[in-house]
Formats: structure tokens, C-alpha cells, sequence
């Protein structure tokens, strides 16, 4: 028998019907050899008339792998005598029986197939077919492809998704877990699709209702995005976004929700704003003048000029010049008869990052202030300044104070000097004639010149002080 004579005169247009099926049709006798093959089988390599039936491999719904036709003839029957509601979730309700494998085509290699199968038992078959088995085979390439496109889709998309360090959950207008990433699992202890099917305000709340100020809720009734920062179940800052899903009628069916935990962030925030709370309150509140200043350089990348741009409340008390005078402007446009001086100093600090110190006395505003200077970043320098005007003057005072205890101390042995000499003339006088009044002069002398010996102990221990003084307080 070959496929030409297989089919008899009555049935010649079911045989023009499946040589021009887009389907290979194969039948094998009971012993598996092929008996006839339509067009568009002929091209399946291995595949000949009076050849027997083989296949790659035979894999069953059930994963069980059939080895040899015999194996799988005795199932066909085992098949066809069983229950159809015996069969289980992959069988029809005919005696056809399906299974996967592979076929090898002459030019394209191995490609995957489905193949349907079914023992001949009709009454219209010759008795020599009875009992033939047929097979017909849909090409799956494409459906395989797509399966494996999906199926790598599925992994990379769950591959980022958990990779993204967010809490990100699918629900359903009924608020039923549909897909979650591993994040929301990880925090309830569970897998990912132990939550699918779930109810959020059942699972995280333990709630018979939606919560009052659900953000999903939200996002599903006015069909708007929702974004909103809250505390989360477990008492923890979260950023939740919420967004609604549209079928292809625009109706919605459910919502995607993205919660990011922010509490190092919100705690980094209320951190900056006590330390900006207590800047301001130190920088108002400051004895010391602060200035913050923009420094001005000319083409050649040299200091040229210096801008104001912040000063404090002991700034303005301790110069007279007020933030709103010199806010924004410049050293130049305020004291514009000022030295260069200054700025080339300052203009260091700002370009090289290396901080400064040094007194200096501002002849605009007759006062001394001791300043020290430094670069929060470079262009930019501040000072701090502390007046030392009381000071300077008390330095002042002393240094004079000092100078006239030195020219008291010079004036002093000069006078020693000047009176012994005298005294020591009128001693040898007396003593060259002696008279009756004698004796009492040279008393008198002595009295006089212990008083001298006394005035110059009394030098040298002053003597003693200035030296102290010329070392303590930097006279000389």
C-alpha cells in the first residue's frame, strides 16, 4: 500500500483534503511501519513508506518519555478503553490522544512538533486498516519560541524588579495580591508567590476593610496616579506611588503600588534642619562678626575685589554697617579708598584653601579687629571677627605706662648721681677745718647719703620689675 492507493474512490476527497492540509499526516500499521504520508510529510527525514515510525522523542503531557512505537501503541489502547473522566485535566472528550516531540527536516534540522494520535476503529475502514493508528502533526516552532520569549521575559522582568530595592505589588480593584517583588515578601517572611491571590489590608493591617487613607484606593477610584509619603505598617517613613491599571475598554482592573522606605532619609532631614535651626541660632546669636564673602579676581586670575554676601547680627552691632549696606557689595564699592592689602590677603585664603589669622585696624571705622579667616570652598572665603579696639588701646596705655616707668627709672640714678656728687664735695669741705658745727653737717651728710644708698636699692630692684615688664609684656 503507498499513499496513491491508500485511499479508495468514495473518500478521494478526504484525500485531497489532507495532502493539502497545512498538517503532516502519517498512519503505520499495528507493527508501527508507515503505510501512508501526505505531501507535506514526505519532507521529515527518516520518514518513508514501508519504513517504521520513529520520532526523537515522545514526551507526554505527564512528562513521562515513551522509548519505542510498542510503548506507545499499548497507551493509544489503554487510552481509548479508559473513561473519559478518567483521563485527567489533558483529555478530550474524543479517543484522540496528544503528545509532543521532535521531527528532523532534510534541510532545517529538528524542530519541535505536537502530534495527535488515534487508533482507527471506524466501521467505514477496510478491515486490513483497522486497528492502523494516525497520526497528524502541527509545527510548534513558533509557538515554542514565543513560550521561550515569554518565559525569558517573565525572568528578566522578575529579575529586575526584585533587583529594585522597593516594595512593588500588583493588586486588583478588590485588592488581591496579583504579582509582588521579592522586597514586600522578604518582610512578612514569606516567598513571593505565597502572596499572590492575598488581600493587602488582610495580610499587613489585619483589616476587614480597605485602609481610610489607602493610596492604592486612591490611585483605583479617581484613575489618577497617587503619590504620597506616610508611615507604613511597621511605624517606618515609606514614599508610595500608586498607579492605575486600564484594560483595553479604559476600565480600570487593578493598580501597581511602589513603596520605597525613606526613613533614613526623613531622619537625615530632621537632622538637617535642627543643625540648620541651630547654625541660624548660633550665627544670630554670636559674639563674634561673621562674613561671608565671594572673592573677585581680574583677567589674569589675580584678587581684584571682594563681594559681601552674609553677615550676622554681631557684624552689624560691632561696624555699624548694616546687611542691607553691604549685602552684594563689594569692599571696593563701600571703602573705595581701601589698600590692596586685604584683598591679596583674603584673595590667598579663597584660592589656595589655607586658613588665616591676624589683627588688623580698619581707619574708616578707627577700630582693631583680630580676624580669622577661612575657605568653605574655593572663591569663596569667611572671617570672623572679634574687636580688640578696648584692647588695643589697653596695650596701648600700658606700653606708655611702661616707657614712663623706664625714663622714671633712667631719671632716677641720674639723680642719685647728682646728689652724692654734691654731698661727697660738702663731706670734704667740712672735714678740711673743724668747726663747731661740723660734726653735725657730717651727721646730717650721712643721713643723706643712706637715703641715696636706699634710693639705689631701690633702683636696682626696679631694675629687677622692668626687666619682667620687657619680658611679659613685650617692652623693650
Amino acid at each position: 500500500m503507498n499513499r496513491q492507493n491508500y485511499f479508495t474512490s468514495e473518500n478521494s476527497l478526504m484525500k485531497d483534503i489532507i495532502d493539502k492540509s497545512p498538517y503532516k499526516f502519517i498512519i503505520t500499521d499495528k507493527s508501527g511501519k508507515i503505510i501512508y504520508l501526505n505531501k507535506k510529510a514526505e519532507n521529515i527525514s527518516g520518514m518513508t513508506l514501508n519504513q517504521p515510525f520513529r520520532l526523537e522523542e515522545i514526551r507526554l503531557p505527564t512528562g513521562k518519555k515513551v522509548s519505542d512505537f510498542e510503548e506507545l501503541r499499548l497507551m493509544l489502547e489503554k487510552w481509548n478503553e479508559e473513561p473519559v473522566r478518567s483521563r485527567g485535566e489533558s483529555s478530550s472528550n474524543d479517543d484522540t490522544f496528544s503528545f509532543e516531540s521532535w521531527f528532523k527536516h532534510e534541510n532545517k534540522g529538528n524542530y519541535p512538533v505536537k502530534i495527535t494520535a488515534k487508533i482507527l476503529k471506524e466501521s467505514k475502514i477496510s478491515s486490513e486498516c483497522q486497528g492502523c493508528i494516525c497520526f497528524y502533526a502541527e509545527d510548534i516552532s513558533g509557538r515554542k519560541k514565543t513560550e521561550e520569549a515569554l518565559l525569558k521575559s517573565e525572568k528578566d522582568k522578575t529579575t529586575i524588579l526584585n533587583a529594585i530595592h522597593e516594595n512593588l505589588v500588583y493588586y486588583n480593584t478588590d485588592f488581591e495580591i496579583i504579582w509582588a517583588n521579592q522586597d514586600p515578601a522578604d518582610s512578612l517572611g514569606m516567598k513571593p508567590e505565597d502572596l499572590t491571590g492575598k488581600v493587602c489590608y488582610r495580610l499587613w493591617y489585619n483589616r476587614d476593610s480597605p485602609c481610610e487613607n489607602c493610596t492604592v484606593k486612591k490611585a483605583i477610584e479617581s484613575k489618577e496616579p497617587v503619590i504620597e509619603e506616610k508611615l507604613n505598617y511597621n511605624k517606618t517613613d515609606v514614599k508610595v506611588l500608586a498607579y492605575p491599571v486600564f484594560d483595553d475598554n479604559g476600565e480600570v482592573i487593578g493598580a501597581v503600588e511602589s513603596s520605597l522606605n525613606i526613613t533614613k532619609r526623613k531622619n537625615a532631614e530632621k537632622a538637617l534642619q535642627i543643625s540648620e535651626m541651630e547654625y541660624k541660632e548660633l550665627f544670630s546669636t554670636m559674639t563674634n562678626g561673621f562674613v561671608l564673602h565671594e572673592l573677585i579676581t581680574d583677567d589674569n586670575g589675580e584678587p581684584a575685589d571682594y563681594r559681601f554676601l552674609k553677615v550676622n547680627k554681631a557684624f552689624e552691632n560691632m561696624t555699624g554697617l548694616s546687611a542691607e549696606q553691604i549685602k552684594g557689595r563689594t569692599m571696593l564699592e563701600i571703602f573705595p579708598d581701601s589698600g590692596k592689602y586685604l584683598i591679596k590677603r583674603y584673595g590667598r585664603v579663597a584660592l589656595t584653601g589655607i586658613p588665616d589669622e591676624f589683627d588688623n585696624y580698619n581707619p574708616y571705622l578707627n577700630r582693631y579687629y583680630h580676624v580669622y579667616s577661612y575657605c568653605p570652598k574655593i572663591g569663596q572665603f569667611a572671617a570672623i571677627f572679634t574687636e580688640i579696639t578696648e584692647l588695643m588701646e589697653l596695650k596701648k596705655q600700658q606700653k606708655n605706662s611702661l616707657e614712663q616707668i623706664e625714663k622714671n627709672l633712667e631719671d632716677l640714678a641720674i639723680l642719685n648721681d647728682e646728689i652724692r656728687n654734691p654731698l661727697q664735695a660738702i663731706i670734704g669741705y667740712v672735714t678740711l677745718e673743724e668747726r663747731e658745727y661740723t660734726d653735725r653737717i657730717l651727721s646730717q651728710a650721712k643721713v643723706i647719703d643712706r637715703l641715696v644708698n636706699r634710693l639705689d636699692k631701690g633702683w636696682l630692684e626696679s631694675e629687677k620689675i622692668r626687666d619682667f615688664l620687657r619680658k611679659h609684656y613685650s617692652f623693650s
